[in-house]
């Protein structure tokens, strides 16, 4: 392994199903406010390539939508899921970690961030409650990674 990065901020969601695009729109949140001092990205859903992707970066900061969970956003700690299934069509961020440290030997700290929606029917606009919590979320990222 060469060059180590510092921070990755992975986004994931479908930007055409409402809330669900919460992820992508916090990376087009970011590049308005040119806090792109880390690597971004974006995907629909989490795929085995992330794994090698992960393993070029300290840290990773996983940001997708969530219909749950108490307040504006829920961040948490990415732990390698043990006995974990692992699908072509469902990868859970910790099936991403033990991937990344069984096939490339790195050992990246890992971040979930669910920022909490509540329509995810098809249309290309975030929801009132949305808007709010993606601008609690950046203010929070803001502070805890020095953006």
């Amino acid at each position: 392994m060469n060059d180590i990065n510092d921070l990755l901020i992975q986004a994931i969601g479908n930007p055409a199903r409402g809330d669900d695009g919460l992820g992508p729109r916090f990376i087009e949140e970011l590049s308005k406010r040119a806090m792109l001092a880390t690597h971004t990205q974006w995907d629909y859903q989490l795929s085995i390539e992330h794994a090698e992707l992960f393993s070029k970066y300290k840290r990773v900061l996983i940001v997708d939508a969530s219909k749950s969970g108490n307040g504006p956003f829920q961040f948490s700690t990415v732990l390698a899921g043990q006995n974990t299934y692992i699908s072509s069509h469902i990868l859970l961020p910790q099936n991403i970690l033990a991937l990344t440290q069984l096939l490339y030997h790195a050992y990246p700290q890992v971040y979930l961030l669910a920022i909490k929606g509540e329509i995810f029917n098809l249309s290309e606009n975030l929801s009132k409650v949305a808007e709010f919590n993606l601008y609690e979320t950046m203010r929070f990222v803001q502070t805890t990674f020095n953006l």
